[in-house]
């Protein structure tokens, strides 16, 4: 993608050593939005040039896979490759892996959103967590896979629905995971929790997979998925301790703080968790108790040589209320 944008800002980037020094550094930090000036640019030439008609809908939807790689990767890169549209006269869709891309050869439809829907097909099973995957459960994967692709076609209804007639599994199980990891993926769990963590099978690339793993994974995300939806007053297993996963969810939703004598319940939860060999901590609560969260982070630093990796205040929806979310990763040192 580099390649392709520079040659649109060459002219610009010429006029002056601040003025490119600036928006170099633009570009490396914001790619995503610089190819999607780009496909706006090339729109004005669409009804004039079908050469820029084409390569305007190519950029538009490579433009937006990139805003949601950059919002999926949040956590961990997860998604770990772009994407470039090459449109062909052939009708079967072919891929190849090329300079960190997935490369999509199809033949373009008339519909951009076919087109999108189309790609996002094809993209997303090939691109999410591309070694981890062949370890976790296959129809978990698959429900996964369709729940990502959903939220990046989520703003364009038309490319959504055809996405949901044409390739939407119709399995009973696969639906089943689908509707547990979307509202997982809806309190924001998803890239930064779920598939983080199924990112460290990844260690075991190339082996061969196993029903074992297969149950770990399967049961963790049950776990996840509990743990997300449940009402208050009930209580449902905050940790999963696997052979390859081994992590705990510690929600704030009262005040922390460190009394000579009481030692507070999440403190200690941690400290125990520690020493039977859980080695991820997801700090997370709402936004009334956010300072109470990192307080206890501090706490957990300072005394269990924890160290924190990831912190981050977003917007998701929690109890079927839009609100500010709060989480931090701890991991032993």
């Amino acid at each position: 993608m580099t390649a392709d944008i520079g040659n649109y800002l060459l002219a610009i980037l010429s006029s002056s050593t601040v003025t490119s020094l600036i928006l170099l550094w633009f570009f490396i930090r914001n790619p995503e939005k610089v190819e999607k000036w780009v496909s706006l640019f090339l729109k004005t030439f669409a009804f004039v040039s079908a050469r820029a008609a084409r390569t305007h809908m190519a950029t538009d939807i490579q433009s937006k896979i990139a805003e949601a790689r950059k919002e999926l990767n949040i956590r961990e890169e997860v998604l770990p490759y772009g994407v470039k549209i090459k449109w062909t006269d052939v009708d079967d869709v072919e891929t190849d892996l090329k300079d960190k891309r997935l490369v999509v050869m199809m033949r373009p439809y008339a519909s951009q959103a076919k087109n999108f829907a189309t790609i996002i097909s094809v993209y997303i099973p090939e691109v999410l967590l591309p070694k981890a995957k062949r370890y976790v459960e296959p129809k978990l994967m698959t429900g996964i896979e369709h729940t990502i692709s959903k939220s990046i076609l989520q703003r364009n209804s038309k490319a959504l629905d055809y996405y949901l007639n044409a390739f939407l599994e119709k399995d009973n199980d696969i639906a089943s995971y689908i509707t547990k990891m979307d509202k997982v993926h809806m309190q924001g769990a998803l890239s930064r929790l779920l598939l983080p963590e199924l990112k460290r099978l990844n260690v075991l690339y190339p082996q061969e997979s196993n029903s074992m793993v297969f149950k770990e994974t399967k049961n963790f995300s049950e776990m996840v998925y509990n743990f997300v939806t449940k009402e208050p007053g009930v209580d449902v297993s905050p940790n999963y301790l696997g052979n390859h996963i081994k992590m705990a969810i510690v929600a704030i939703a009262k005040p922390y703080q460190l009394v000579e004598g009481k030692v507070p319940a999440s403190y200690t939860f941690i400290q125990k968790a520690k020493e039977k060999g859980i080695d991820h901590f997801y700090i997370v609560c709402t936004e009334a108790f956010i300072q109470y969260a990192k307080d206890l982070i501090e706490d957990c630093k300072n005394k269990l040589s924890l160290s924190k990796v990831f912190e981050e205040e977003y917007k998701a929806t929690f109890r079927e209320k839009q609100t500010i979310m709060f989480c931090a990763v701890l991991v032993s040192s």
